[in-house]
């Protein structure tokens, strides 16, 4: 089934803000294991919504989004995906992580970033809109991943099929997302990489 959206007045933020900025950078990490939780409606509007603050040049440059939910869907995704990432890096294919949809980690949703045309800024305008997705959700106590291995995939025509993709639109980017199992921790990061500083 799909579902398009309207704007609604009122889905555009959480009801209350819950972690500074700052709080929501560095707390936010790759999470590789969810609970498998449904992430709600009112939850994916305002990710959106935090994704369409990103900057962005024009209408054109502008990204559009795609959200992936349903068990079934996301499992036949996975095996797709799976298939594929095996045959490209000629590997044998791991049934059972085809069948648990492991590829997502065990997550209930998936927004897919695009682009509708390939221009100097639309790709990192996409990028900015799912830094923006992945921090509202850390300030939303949610966990998210990207799954690079899905985006080719999701640009042939299987997996077009799959996830109702136009033509028209370029996947640039799909982030897993859901609430983290219990036990994952940010990892620390090294400091800056300061190459000068000019006065």
């Amino acid at each position: 089934m799909s579902r398009i959206h309207e704007p609604m007045p009122g889905d555009g933020a959480p009801p209350r803000r819950t972690m500074t900025i700052m709080d929501a950078i560095y707390s936010r990490h790759a999470v590789q294991a969810f609970t498998g939780d449904d992430v709600t409606e009112h939850a994916v509007h305002a990710l959106l919504y935090a994704a369409a603050q990103a900057p962005a040049t024009n209408s054109l440059s502008a990204p559009a989004f795609l959200v992936v939910q349903g068990r079934e869907r996301l499992r036949a995704l996975s095996g797709h995906t799976g298939r594929l990432y095996n045959a490209i890096e000629r590997e044998p294919a791991n049934v059972a992580s085809v069948s648990n949809f492991t590829l997502f980690h065990n997550a209930g949703t998936l927004i897919v970033v695009c682009i509708r045309q390939q221009t100097p800024l639309a790709v990192p305008e996409a990028w900015m809109a799912a830094e923006n997705i992945m921090l509202a959700a850390a300030g939303m106590g949610l966990g998210s991943c990207l799954i690079h291995e899905a985006v080719p995939a999701l640009d042939d025509i299987r997996g077009r099929t799959l996830i109702g993709l136009p033509d028209r639109m370029v996947p640039v980017a799909i982030i897993a997302l859901g609430k983290p199992a219990p036990g994952i921790d940010p990892t620390e990061r090294r400091p800056p990489d300061i190459l000068n500083w000019l006065l």
